[in-house]
Protein backbone atom coordinates (compact mmCIF):
# COMPACT_ATOMS: atom_id res chain seq x y z
CA UNK A 1 0.00 0.00 0.00
CA UNK A 2 2.59 2.73 0.91
CA UNK A 3 4.73 1.66 -2.91
CA UNK A 4 1.91 3.39 -4.74
CA UNK A 5 2.74 6.84 -3.76
CA UNK A 6 5.84 6.69 -3.45
CA UNK A 7 6.35 5.68 -6.98
CA UNK A 8 4.38 8.60 -7.73
CA UNK A 9 6.11 11.12 -5.51
CA UNK A 10 9.30 9.64 -6.80
CA UNK A 11 7.83 10.19 -10.78
CA UNK A 12 6.97 13.37 -10.38
CA UNK A 13 10.01 14.26 -8.60
CA UNK A 14 12.05 12.72 -11.70
CA UNK A 15 9.40 14.58 -13.98
CA UNK A 16 10.02 17.80 -12.39
CA UNK A 17 13.95 17.20 -12.36
CA UNK A 18 13.83 16.31 -16.30
CA UNK A 19 11.46 18.90 -17.44
CA UNK A 20 13.73 21.53 -15.52
CA UNK A 21 17.06 20.51 -17.33
CA UNK A 22 15.46 20.68 -20.63
CA UNK A 23 14.11 23.99 -20.10
CA UNK A 24 17.09 25.39 -18.32
CA UNK A 25 18.97 24.38 -21.43
CA UNK A 26 16.89 25.08 -24.00
CA UNK A 27 15.57 28.66 -22.72
CA UNK A 28 12.35 27.56 -22.74
CA UNK A 29 8.87 28.06 -20.65
CA UNK A 30 8.03 27.36 -18.38
CA UNK A 31 11.37 27.51 -16.15
CA UNK A 32 12.73 30.60 -17.63
CA UNK A 33 9.26 32.71 -17.87
CA UNK A 34 9.43 31.76 -13.97
CA UNK A 35 12.87 33.12 -13.65
CA UNK A 36 12.18 36.31 -15.10
CA UNK A 37 8.76 36.45 -13.29
CA UNK A 38 10.46 35.95 -9.89
CA UNK A 39 12.68 39.04 -10.32
CA UNK A 40 10.58 40.91 -12.03
CA UNK A 41 7.33 43.11 -10.95
CA UNK A 42 4.68 41.25 -11.95
CA UNK A 43 2.85 43.92 -13.57
CA UNK A 44 5.90 44.35 -16.37
CA UNK A 45 7.09 40.12 -16.11
CA UNK A 46 5.56 39.58 -19.41
CA UNK A 47 7.50 41.88 -20.99
CA UNK A 48 10.77 40.78 -18.85
CA UNK A 49 11.55 44.29 -17.66
CA UNK A 50 13.68 44.80 -15.43
CA UNK A 51 12.02 47.58 -12.47
CA UNK A 52 12.60 50.36 -10.91
CA UNK A 53 11.22 49.71 -7.75
CA UNK A 54 12.04 46.01 -6.99
CA UNK A 55 15.59 45.41 -8.57
CA UNK A 56 18.23 45.09 -5.31
CA UNK A 57 16.04 48.10 -3.61
CA UNK A 58 16.26 50.61 -5.87
CA UNK A 59 13.60 53.17 -6.55
CA UNK A 60 14.31 55.39 -9.32
CA UNK A 61 10.59 56.50 -9.64
CA UNK A 62 10.55 58.31 -6.06
CA UNK A 63 14.26 59.58 -6.05
CA UNK A 64 14.12 62.94 -7.53
CA UNK A 65 11.73 63.72 -4.98
CA UNK A 66 14.53 63.15 -2.32
CA UNK A 67 17.99 64.08 -4.64
CA UNK A 68 18.49 66.72 -6.28
CA UNK A 69 20.79 66.12 -9.91
CA UNK A 70 20.74 69.10 -11.37
CA UNK A 71 24.43 69.38 -10.42
CA UNK A 72 25.10 65.70 -11.82
CA UNK A 73 24.97 63.93 -14.54
CA UNK A 74 23.50 60.32 -14.87
CA UNK A 75 24.97 57.04 -16.15
CA UNK A 76 21.59 55.26 -17.92
CA UNK A 77 21.66 52.01 -19.36
CA UNK A 78 22.53 48.29 -17.86
CA UNK A 79 24.56 45.53 -16.06
CA UNK A 80 27.46 46.85 -17.75
CA UNK A 81 26.92 50.38 -16.12
CA UNK A 82 25.37 49.13 -12.84
CA UNK A 83 27.83 46.80 -11.48
CA UNK A 84 30.18 49.92 -11.74
CA UNK A 85 28.21 50.88 -8.62
CA UNK A 86 29.49 54.05 -7.68
CA UNK A 87 32.19 55.91 -10.43
CA UNK A 88 33.52 58.40 -8.20
CA UNK A 89 36.55 56.13 -7.29
CA UNK A 90 37.58 55.17 -10.91
CA UNK A 91 37.95 59.01 -10.97
CA UNK A 92 34.86 59.96 -12.88
CA UNK A 93 33.55 63.33 -10.34
CA UNK A 94 29.84 64.39 -10.15
CA UNK A 95 28.62 61.42 -12.27
CA UNK A 96 25.77 58.68 -10.78
CA UNK A 97 24.79 55.39 -11.76
CA UNK A 98 21.32 54.71 -12.39
CA UNK A 99 21.44 52.10 -14.51
CA UNK A 100 19.85 48.43 -14.12
CA UNK A 101 20.84 45.05 -14.65
CA UNK A 102 18.61 43.50 -17.70
CA UNK A 103 17.63 46.76 -18.99
CA UNK A 104 16.65 46.94 -22.85
CA UNK A 105 15.34 49.89 -24.83
CA UNK A 106 12.07 48.74 -24.78
CA UNK A 107 11.90 48.52 -21.04
CA UNK A 108 13.72 51.88 -20.94
CA UNK A 109 11.41 53.61 -22.98
CA UNK A 110 8.29 52.23 -21.06
CA UNK A 111 9.17 54.31 -17.92
CA UNK A 112 11.65 57.09 -19.69
CA UNK A 113 9.47 59.53 -17.23
CA UNK A 114 11.57 58.26 -14.26
CA UNK A 115 15.04 59.17 -15.88
CA UNK A 116 13.77 62.24 -17.06
CA UNK A 117 12.26 63.44 -13.72
CA UNK A 118 15.78 63.29 -12.13
CA UNK A 119 16.31 66.47 -14.28
CA UNK A 120 20.65 65.98 -14.50
CA UNK A 121 22.48 68.25 -15.88
CA UNK A 122 24.00 65.59 -18.07
CA UNK A 123 22.52 61.95 -19.18
CA UNK A 124 24.97 59.10 -21.24
CA UNK A 125 22.76 56.56 -22.67
CA UNK A 126 24.42 52.75 -22.90
CA UNK A 127 21.90 50.53 -24.56
CA UNK A 128 20.83 48.08 -26.73
CA UNK A 129 23.40 44.97 -25.77
CA UNK A 130 20.71 43.12 -24.09
CA UNK A 131 18.15 43.94 -27.06
CA UNK A 132 20.69 41.99 -29.09
CA UNK A 133 20.67 39.20 -26.98
CA UNK A 134 17.08 38.66 -26.86
CA UNK A 135 16.83 38.77 -30.53
CA UNK A 136 15.19 42.40 -30.67
CA UNK A 137 14.61 43.34 -34.27
CA UNK A 138 17.09 45.86 -35.55
CA UNK A 139 14.58 48.37 -36.76
CA UNK A 140 12.89 48.71 -33.34
CA UNK A 141 16.06 48.67 -31.27
CA UNK A 142 16.44 51.79 -33.24
CA UNK A 143 13.35 53.03 -33.06
CA UNK A 144 13.32 52.84 -29.70
CA UNK A 145 16.74 54.47 -29.41
CA UNK A 146 15.41 57.18 -31.27
CA UNK A 147 12.34 57.56 -29.01
CA UNK A 148 14.21 57.73 -25.39
CA UNK A 149 16.75 60.37 -27.29
CA UNK A 150 13.36 62.60 -27.89
CA UNK A 151 12.67 62.41 -24.45
CA UNK A 152 15.71 63.18 -22.84
CA UNK A 153 15.97 66.42 -25.26
CA UNK A 154 12.59 67.58 -24.91
CA UNK A 155 13.03 67.63 -21.20
CA UNK A 156 16.54 69.83 -21.67
CA UNK A 157 18.56 67.11 -20.45
CA UNK A 158 21.95 67.16 -22.35
CA UNK A 159 22.65 63.56 -23.59
CA UNK A 160 25.91 61.60 -24.33
CA UNK A 161 25.61 58.74 -26.77
CA UNK A 162 28.16 55.79 -25.53
CA UNK A 163 28.75 52.53 -28.37
CA UNK A 164 27.71 49.19 -27.50
CA UNK A 165 31.16 47.50 -26.39
CA UNK A 166 32.13 44.37 -28.63
CA UNK A 167 33.38 42.14 -25.60
CA UNK A 168 34.03 38.65 -26.92
CA UNK A 169 31.93 37.49 -29.67
CA UNK A 170 30.90 33.64 -28.44
CA UNK A 171 29.45 36.12 -25.55
CA UNK A 172 27.92 38.62 -27.88
CA UNK A 173 28.21 38.83 -32.01
CA UNK A 174 30.42 41.70 -33.13
CA UNK A 175 28.01 41.94 -36.21
CA UNK A 176 25.21 42.93 -34.11
CA UNK A 177 27.01 44.81 -32.10
CA UNK A 178 28.44 46.89 -34.62
CA UNK A 179 24.91 47.15 -36.07
CA UNK A 180 23.55 48.88 -32.86
CA UNK A 181 26.65 51.06 -33.09
CA UNK A 182 26.06 52.39 -36.65
CA UNK A 183 22.59 53.11 -35.21
CA UNK A 184 23.17 55.13 -32.37
CA UNK A 185 26.30 56.97 -34.49
CA UNK A 186 23.25 57.88 -37.20
CA UNK A 187 20.43 59.04 -34.44
CA UNK A 188 23.64 61.03 -32.97
CA UNK A 189 24.41 62.63 -36.18
CA UNK A 190 20.82 63.72 -37.17
CA UNK A 191 20.45 65.27 -33.47
CA UNK A 192 23.69 66.60 -33.62
CA UNK A 193 24.96 64.54 -30.00
CA UNK A 194 27.98 63.56 -28.79
CA UNK A 195 29.35 59.69 -29.60
CA UNK A 196 31.78 58.26 -27.23
CA UNK A 197 33.32 55.25 -29.27
CA UNK A 198 33.95 51.58 -27.43
CA UNK A 199 37.37 51.59 -26.21
CA UNK A 200 39.57 48.55 -28.84
CA UNK A 201 40.55 47.29 -25.30
CA UNK A 202 36.90 46.05 -24.87
CA UNK A 203 37.31 44.13 -28.21
CA UNK A 204 38.32 40.48 -27.37
CA UNK A 205 39.48 37.59 -29.44
CA UNK A 206 39.74 35.16 -27.30
CA UNK A 207 38.66 34.45 -22.90
CA UNK A 208 42.06 34.24 -22.55
CA UNK A 209 42.68 38.33 -23.68
CA UNK A 210 39.39 38.78 -22.46
CA UNK A 211 40.15 38.23 -18.65
CA UNK A 212 42.61 40.69 -18.84
CA UNK A 213 39.75 43.24 -18.08
CA UNK A 214 36.48 41.53 -18.30
CA UNK A 215 34.74 38.66 -15.52
CA UNK A 216 33.00 36.88 -18.71
CA UNK A 217 33.88 38.67 -22.02
CA UNK A 218 31.32 41.25 -21.76
CA UNK A 219 31.07 42.51 -18.20
CA UNK A 220 33.54 44.12 -16.46
CA UNK A 221 36.19 43.49 -13.84
CA UNK A 222 38.11 46.74 -11.45
CA UNK A 223 40.60 46.83 -13.81
CA UNK A 224 38.36 46.90 -16.77
CA UNK A 225 36.38 49.68 -15.21
CA UNK A 226 39.51 51.47 -13.96
CA UNK A 227 40.30 51.69 -17.65
CA UNK A 228 36.57 52.84 -18.74
CA UNK A 229 35.57 55.62 -16.29
CA UNK A 230 39.31 56.71 -16.57
CA UNK A 231 38.46 56.86 -20.84
CA UNK A 232 34.93 58.42 -20.02
CA UNK A 233 36.54 61.44 -17.46
CA UNK A 234 38.74 62.26 -20.53
CA UNK A 235 35.06 62.20 -22.92
CA UNK A 236 32.50 63.56 -20.29
CA UNK A 237 31.72 67.25 -19.86
CA UNK A 238 33.63 68.08 -16.40
CA UNK A 239 30.71 68.02 -14.02
CA UNK A 240 31.70 69.60 -10.28
CA UNK A 241 30.62 67.03 -7.26
CA UNK A 242 26.68 67.42 -6.17
CA UNK A 243 25.26 66.68 -3.21
CA UNK A 244 25.63 63.07 -2.31
CA UNK A 245 23.06 60.39 -2.97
Amino acid sequence: MQKKPFSIALFLVLSSYILGLVTYRNNLFPLNFYRDFGQSNPASAIFQCPTTTDRFGTVLSGLHFHTDFSDLGILVGDSVIEFVYDPRPYGLDGWVDVALSGQTTQCLLSEIGSYTALSPKEAMLYIGGNDIDRSVPMNEICNNYELIVGAFLESGISLALHEIHYGLDDRRSHALVEGVNDCINRIASEHAIQVIETPQGFRYSDLGEATETSIDGEHLNHKGYAIWMRYLSENLPSIEAGPAL
